[in-house]
């Protein structure tokens, strides 16, 4: 296909910047009576070649984003050309009934791209093979979700490596050389993401890639269903240092509440992700990094299915074994601190303020979702009244927020 084609040619470019390279390096070395002017020349040059093929690669990936959206089957343009103008009509809840019909949509409208993000039985995965947790809403079913954030899911953009736009603009700027490996292996990973990310509206993941700078990417997490990150978006950025992929790549929060929130004993206040794939939390040796074999996508849905699980208080390893009353008690007073703020900042705040490259996802995510997050919050209140009527008030007060930002869209 014309796809395949455009990933070879991805390939065939950096092996071709590797090519030149190597030949531009080994001058100097075969020349004895080079002199330094010469040889910083030629230094000078190489870097120049490879700056060349880094960007050749660059636009390979961004015609392969666009071939993907042109081509776009003909029957998922009209479903979402359908989910988008239900998404904006008004609707009033249905009842019961309908509610149930919903729910028991068959399996194949349940499909998501990728592997489904939860390792855990109650976490989303479950929730996409029973149908439960709302996963779709009314004028919207499954499929029309994948339709109209599909051709969303990746892209290539420019600007990340400006200051203020991505976590690790400053380490761009600082690298001294354009290593071809990195760029050979990126080229390969972002080819293969529309295929291997999750998409399904109880769990996704929409990945940016610079295209000047594709060792940048911004990502946004969907939090999986059935748990206090459900319908959140979760936003990272994703450094990959001149040494990948012989070291992993460096991952930071953004939605950490301006640094005042920890969503979790694995994502720091201060944005740090704590995960053994990335060598910021032990492990097993099976568990690590491996050059031949980890991927970012490995990363990306380690986040989503490892981290953002029903009860994260026992993610803390010394929380493990607290299985009475008390374990429980204290889990469920985590769960609703984190519910809180999965509202306040991976909602209202992401739907205020979403990334400049991503906001058409964001809005497209919570057009889609909005009765089923509505419906969610609102059984977040009335679970935790029963134990905190303070904790229910503020959740219905934010409902409120959320339903007006999202009518406003």
């Amino acid at each position: 296909s014309a796809l395949q084609v455009m990933c070879h040619a991805t390939a065939a470019a950096a092996a071709k910047g590797t090519g030149t390279g190597a030949a531009t390096a080994a001058a100097p070395s075969t020349s004895i009576g080079y002199r330094q002017s010469e040889k910083a020349a030629a230094a000078a040059h190489k870097v120049a070649q490879e700056g060349e093929a880094t960007q050749g690669l660059a636009q390979i990936i961004t015609h392969i984003a666009a071939y993907l959206q042109q081509h776009q089957p003909q029957e998922a343009a009209a479903a979402a050309a359908a989910a988008s103008a239900a998404a904006a009509a008004p609707s009033a809840p249905p009842p019961p009934s309908a509610a149930a019909g919903a729910d028991a949509a068959p399996a194949a409208d349940r499909t998501a791209s990728g592997a489904h993000a939860s390792s855990s039985g109650s976490g989303s995965g479950a929730a996409i093979a029973s149908g439960g947790g709302g996963s779709s809403s009314p004028g919207c079913s499954a499929a029309a979700y994948v339709a109209v954030l599909k051709p969303l899911q990746v892209d290539a953009v420019s600007g990340l490596d400006k200051a203020g736009a991505h976590h690790y603009a400053n380490s761009v700027r600082n690298e001294s050389h354009v290593p071809k490996t990195r760029a050979m292996r990126l080229a390969k990973e972002v080819a293969s993401l529309e295929s291997l990310l999750p998409l399904s509206p109880s769990s996704s993941v929409f990945v940016r890639v610079d295209e000047g700078a594709v060792q940048l990417w911004k990502a946004i997490v969907i939090g999986p269903e059935d748990t206090p990150y459900s319908g959140g978006c979760f936003v990272f950025d994703f450094y990959f240092p001149p040494q990948y992929p012989n070291s992993p790549p460096q991952v930071h929060l953004v939605t950490t509440g301006g640094g005042r929130v920890r969503f979790n004993p694995n994502l720091y206040a201060e944005g740090k992700v704590c995960l053994s794939l990335l060598g910021t939390w032990s492990g097993d040796r099976g568990e690590q990094w491996n050059a031949d074999v980890s991927t970012a996508v490995q990363v990306l849905i380690s986040i989503q299915s490892l981290i953002m699980v029903p009860e994260p208080y026992f993610n803390e390893p010394s929380y493990e074994g607290q299985t009475d009353e008390r374990g429980k008690t204290a889990s469920r007073e985590y769960n609703k601190a984190v519910r809180e703020n999965c509202v306040r900042y991976a909602m209202l705040d992401v739907l205020r303020h979403p990334p400049a490259c991503l906001a058409e996802v964001v809005r497209g995510h919570f057009r889609l979702r909005r009765e089923a997050l509505l419906a969610q919050i609102k059984s977040w209140a009335d679970e935790g009244r029963q134990h905190d009527s303070g904790h229910a008030g503020r959740l219905m007060d934010m409902r409120k927020e959320l339903e007006t930002l999202i009518a406003a869209l």
